[in-house]
């Protein structure tokens, strides 16, 4: 598995997810994405994208957005 650092989390990479996991709080601050033909479907694990992962993905080209405040995926 695949793991890039990028500022407070850690990414872990896999087929058909991407799991983020905070540097300091571990678990307790994760998101994982679960990926259809490199396409967001779903998340699991939190509320709402922290808004450094959202940045990330958005600048890597994945289907999220930032509307009204917060970061969220759009599938179509």
């Amino acid at each position: 598995m695949m793991e890039v650092n990028i500022g407070k989390y850690t990414a872990y990479f896999a087929e058909d997810r991407i799991y983020f996991e905070h540097n300091k709080l571990g678990e307790d601050d994760a998101i994982c994405f679960y990926l259809e033909q490199n396409q967001i479907y779903d998340y699991d694990m939190a509320y709402g994208i922290p808004r450094q992962v959202g940045e990330w993905l958005h600048a890597k080209g994945y289907n999220v957005v930032y509307y009204r405040g917060e970061w969220d995926y759009v599938y179509e």
